[in-house]
């Protein structure tokens, strides 16, 4: 019921806007659904862990919350990184926009041209807009080739870790490891991987080191950055 009443707010919004169609219309529709036809459409989407889209959902507002520690501290260079960090995860939020506008736009076009379309086609179209238009439902939308937001967070957090395992701060280090991992699965998802494979092992033993580390159990960096490359190139073999 709640996507259904969000996708009738945003075709509200989609009717309001409508004026008489002319033949400049037509063409900008035409060029549009060009254009939207070299993604998938509608898009694909597979679902994700609570716990990996809260990582997720909480990312922009952690960054902000360092960046004005470091403000505080007169540290601008860090302050100017944590809020790029931030405006990453908000990048893609708009990108996910940016493919139901296209969408909609190919969509419109294919209508103004007179071509059947089926209540079943709109429908699809409509019901991914809806996806993205609610921001707290933990799915993914796959599309290959996109670029590797995700791991370059969990590069991010891999980093995090290291430092604060040098710093002897074990839970410090784990909770980043975690994080690591949870955007490795994102990406893994993003990309339209299972699973499974190397990529597995790897977040395998990346979660067993996130384990130790919070026991107590002195974790190598070594140990941790290759688990970590070896998922990444693992994942990066289905970017395309």
């Amino acid at each position: 019921m709640k996507n259904k009443v969000i996708i009738c707010a945003a075709l509200a919004l989609f009717v309001a806007g409508l004026r008489p169609l002319t033949a400049a219309d037509v063409k900008v529709a035409k060029d549009q659904a060009k254009t939207a036809a070299k993604t998938k459409a509608p898009q694909q989407w597979v679902p994700v862990d609570e716990d990996v889209w809260a990582v997720f959902m909480a990312a922009p507002e952690y960054h902000f919350a360092l960046a004005r520690e470091s403000m505080a501290k007169k540290d601008f260079r860090t302050a100017a990184k944590e809020i790029r960090e931030g405006t990453k995860l908000l990048r893609f939020q708009a990108k996910k926009l940016e493919g139901s506008v296209a969408e909609l736009n190919a969509l419109a076009g294919k209508v103004s041209t007179g071509k059947a379309v089926t209540g079943a086609e709109m429908d699809k179209v409509f019901a991914a807009a809806g996806k993205n238009l609610d921001y707290r439902q933990p799915q993914i939308p796959v599309v290959a080739g996109e670029n590797e937001v995700f791991i370059e967070s969990s590069q991010y957090h891999i980093n995090q870790a290291k430092t604060k395992l040098a710093a002897k701060d074990q839970k410090g280090a784990a909770a980043d490891i975690r994080k690591a991992v949870a955007y490795l699965k994102l990406e893994a998802a993003h990309a339209g991987r299972d699973l499974s494979g190397d990529y597995k092992s790897a977040v395998d033993e990346m979660e067993t080191l996130a384990k130790n580390a919070e026991s107590g159990v002195d974790v190598e960096t070594a140990k941790l950055e290759q688990a970590f490359n070896r998922a990444v190139k693992d994942i990066k073999k289905h970017l395309r």
